[in-house]
């Protein structure tokens, strides 16, 4: 949601909507691409997200895919703790995915868009897809 300026405090309202029309177009291509119900997907945001970044989203149509309250409030890996049922993980420039597999044998998916992200973590796992130690979804 920070595409141009990652360590800006808050993301301009051009940037949320862009960031809320890639994840609704990636919601709908993941389901297409494995066979899933769009009611099945639930998405977090970073925990150190600000407020105004969660109400927009909250109130976007993106917002009935959101985790609510707690979990939305935990780390990538631990949210999983409370998710027995969770096979599949997709996550754009998170590093958390590469603890999933090892810790709760979830298959995990790092999304590759042409989008330029800056964020550290996202330099990270572009060096472990080169590896193959991830798994990952061009879009």
């Amino acid at each position: 949601f920070k595409t141009n300026y990652y360590f800006t405090k808050t993301p301009s309202i051009n940037e949320i909507q862009k960031g809320i029309n890639l994840y609704l177009e990636f919601i709908k291509k993941i389901c297409s691409k494995f066979k899933l119900n769009e009611k099945d997907i639930r998405f977090k945001i970073h925990p150190m997200a600000g407020e105004y970044l969660l109400k927009s989203i909250e109130n976007s149509d993106l917002g009935k895919y959101m985790l609510k309250k707690e979990p939305n409030d935990l780390p990538l890996e631990l949210t999983f703790y409370n998710f027995k049922n969770l096979k599949t993980c997709f996550a754009i420039a998170s590093s958390s995915l590469i603890f999933l597999d090892d810790l709760y044998q979830i298959e995990q998916y790092f999304i590759k868009t042409r989008e330029y992200i800056s964020e550290p973590n996202y330099k990270i796992i572009n060096k472990l897809i080169k590896t193959n130690q991830v798994n990952y979804v061009n879009f």
